[in-house]
């Protein structure tokens, strides 16, 4: 996908070690989907290498989640 206009939809599986990110089209149909350690530097470089100007992430409640959620607001607060 290299259309920078476009918007992502994500969905992100977060447990304590490891994460797996899914990148949707807007039909629902899977364009990629990564597995890499829970770690702040590895969410931020999957997250921010999608190519689109708007993403939306579905994340599951769990201990994890607001982390997560303080993380990428504070790198991306108007885009994601």
């Amino acid at each position: 996908m290299n259309d920078t206009s476009s918007i992502a939809w994500l969905g992100l599986d977060a447990h304590s070690k490891n994460c797996v990110l899914a990148h949707l089209d807007d039909q629902g149909n899977e364009i990629n989907d990564w597995r890499f350690p829970t770690d702040p530097q590895q969410l931020l470089r999957y997250v921010q290498a999608i190519p689109a100007t708007v993403k939306h992430l579905m994340l599951e409640e769990s201990n994890l989640a607001r982390w997560i959620s303080q993380l990428l607001k504070r790198v991306s607060p108007d885009n994601l």
